[in-house]
C-alpha cells in the first residue's frame, strides 16, 4: 500500500500554488569515495535487524530502502549517518562526504522559536553556485515570506514545518542526502508539493554537478 501511494503521488500533477520554491545549489563537492557498509550487523536484544549487510554507495546513486515497518530501514539510515553504531562490521565514510539526514520524526523543532532563528542555527549565510545567500533569502526561496519568517514555528502547518526542516538540512550543504519517509506525516496535497520540491532539488543538484565537473 505504501508503494502504491508513493507511485500515485509521484505521478500526480503538482497542485497549483501562489509561489514556487527556488533552489540554488548549496551542496559541496563529493570525492570518489562516498559511503560503504562492510558486513554490518545490528540488532536489539534477541532481534537481528541487519545481518551481514555490505554495499558501496556510488556517486550519483539513487537508492531506496523498501520493507515492512520495523524491518530496520530507519536503523540502517542511522548507521550510515553515524547516529548509531553497528554491533559488528563497519561503515566507511569518505573524507569529502557531508551527509544531510532528513529524519522521519522531527522532534527538535521548538514551537516557540521563530522560523528565521531556526534556520540561523545552521548559518546566517550559505555559499551557493550563485554566491553567498542569507538565511532570510533562502527562506524566501522556500516560500516563507517576511511575515512567516518571524512567525513562531508552532503556528506553521504540517507541510510548512516539513519544508522548513528540509531547508535546514540543505543549509548544511550536504553532498549526500538521506530521507526517511519524508511524506509519511503529510496529507496527499502537502506530500505532492513536497515531492515536487525534491524533484526540483534533484534537477538543481544535477546542474551543479555539471558545473563542478567543468570547473
Amino acid at each position: 500500500a505504501r508503494l502504491e501511494r508513493y507511485e500515485e503521488l509521484k505521478n500526480r500533477k503538482a497542485p497549483e500554488t501562489d509561489g514556487q520554491v527556488e533552489l540554488g545549489s548549496i551542496s559541496t563537492r563529493l570525492g570518489r569515495t562516498t559511503l560503504e557498509a562492510r558486513h554490518v550487523e545490528k540488532g536489539y536484544g534477541d532481534r537481528i535487524l541487519i545481518h551481514d549487510f555490505s554495499y558501496i554507495f556510488l556517486k550519483n546513486d539513487r537508492v531506496a530502502f523498501i520493507g515492512a515497518n520495523g524491518c530496520g530501514k530507519t536503523t540502517l539510515m542511522k548507521l550510515l549517518t553515524g547516529k548509531e553504531q553497528p554491533d559488528s562490521g563497519e561503515i566507511i565514510v569518505g573524507q569529502t562526504v557531508k551527509i544531510g539526514y532528513y529524519a522521519q520524526e522531527v522532534t527538535h523543532m521548538d514551537p516557540n522559536m521563530r522560523v528565521i532563528d531556526y534556520v540561523r542555527e545552521v548559518a546566517e549565510f550559505v555559499p551557493t553556485t550563485e554566491g553567498s545567500v542569507s538565511a532570510a533569502k533562502m527562506l524566501e526561496r522556500f516560500l516563507f515570506d517576511a511575515t512567516l519568517q518571524y512567525s513562531l514555528i508552532g503556528k506553521l502547518s504540517g507541510g510548512e514545518k516539513r519544508r522548513l526542516y528540509l531547508l535546514k538540512v540543505l543549509m548544511e550543504a550536504p553532498n549526500i542526502l538521506i530521507l526517511d519517509e519524508p511524506t509519511s506525516q503529510l496529507d496527499p496535497i502537502a506530500a505532492s508539493e513536497f515531492l515536487a520540491t525534491l524533484q526540483k532539488l534533484n534537477r538543481e543538484l544535477e546542474k551543479s554537478e555539471k558545473k563542478l565537473r567543468k570547473a
